[in-house]
């Protein structure tokens, strides 16, 4: 099993240029048992605007980026390493994320093992020779709720651990599988919108098309609370017309029920309590009219 570079192992490794190309890796991305891969301003596919629906810009190799790297939620993007790597072919690298990434809701996708080797190319002579511009790749996204950004050759995006393994009896050149599918999206061949993780993608339209429909909906329920306002008013309106009408014709028709009531038969006469009962029932129904009227709408 091959043995951790550590310490001054590491940056004995680094210095002799058995892990990257003199030049394009920095002191300051040391750790004490690995290396942090930094974002280049170069060769990415990146989201750009200030408006709602962006669109994906190319970044060539060579072709600086100016200014952050913005991902809003659901977001995703392209980008390779500042450092260019020729590893020797005694060692092998495992790549991780950074939790520091993590907990900002930046989810970063990339293979895992860098083979012996990573970063050497065949030459016209058959000779192997190191590669000038040989990357890491990533395929980060937006999982989390806000924007976030990167600064191209500052921020951290990875980190690298280095392991001695033993040589491969024929060294070969180490390719990077699936550069070659990014490499038609830079020069146009493939379709739009090919690079987008179309699950976070997905989650981030129904998300929008889903805020619309709520605005839509609590507008539509004022209308409605509007309208059932108007309509219990004239509802109660109505109601109390009734219960003043009712009140009038009783008013005219208990002096004839008075009139012809049967003294003999006093307070116990039919036509008197049929009249009390209908008064009754008349005084609450206003009553109930007036406390509704009163009562304030929503």
């Amino acid at each position: 099993m091959g043995v951790l570079y550590t310490g001054e192992d590491l940056r004995r490794a680094l210095d002799d240029g058995k892990i990257f190309r003199p030049g394009t890796w920095h002191p300051d991305c040391l750790r004490s048992s690995g290396y942090n891969i930094r974002v280049a301003s170069d060769y990415m596919i990146i989201p750009v605007g200030e408006h709602a629906e962006r669109t994906m810009r190319v970044i060539p190799k060579g072709r600086r980026h100016t200014g952050d790297i913005s991902l809003r939620p659901g977001e995703n993007a392209f980008v390779s390493s500042e450092e260019r790597l020729a590893l020797d072919w005694t060692l092998t690298g495992n790549v991780g994320s950074r939790f520091s990434n993590t907990v900002r809701g930046l989810m970063v996708l990339t293979g895992m093992v860098v083979d012996p080797g990573y970063g050497w190319v065949k030459a016209p002579s058959g000779e192997l020779r190191a590669d000038e511009d040989q990357r890491l790749h990533f395929v980060i996204a937006n999982v989390g709720a806000r924007t976030t950004t990167l600064r191209p050759g500052i921020d951290q995006i990875a980190v690298m651990q280095v392991f001695s393994c033993a040589p491969p009896q024929t060294p070969r050149p180490v390719s990077s599988t699936g550069v070659e599918y990014l490499d038609d999206l830079m020069r146009g061949e493939g379709e739009e919108g090919q690079l987008a993780l179309a699950y976070f993608r997905d989650v981030r339209d129904l998300f929008k098309r889903t805020g619309k429909l709520t605005t839509v909906v609590e507008q539509t329920s004022g209308r409605v609370d509007r309208v059932e306002a108007h309509t219990s008013s004239v509802v109660v309106f109505g109601v109390y017309v009734l219960a003043m009408a009712l009140l009038a014709l009783t008013f005219a028709e208990v002096p004839k029920f008075l009139a012809g009531m049967d003294p003999a038969q006093g307070w116990a006469n039919p036509s008197t309590i049929a009249a009390g009962l209908f008064v009754l029932a008349v005084l609450i129904v206003t009553w109930r009219a007036l406390s509704a009227m009163k009562r304030p709408q929503k």
